[in-house]
């Protein structure tokens, strides 16, 4: 059986997933999360 290497998140990922662990603790202790969010340009 062949062993699968584990990949690393790419850097979008784990910004998702930092976001998002925010967004949880700040339902979790009833708070307020202001994002801002705006286009980057074309890829």
């Amino acid at each position: 059986m062949a062993k699968v290497k584990k990949k690393r998140p790419t850097r979008d990922e784990y910004e998702l997933g930092e976001i998002g662990n925010t967004l949880v603790e700040a339902h979790d202790e009833i708070l307020e999360v202001i994002l801002d969010v705006w286009e980057d340009g074309p890829r």
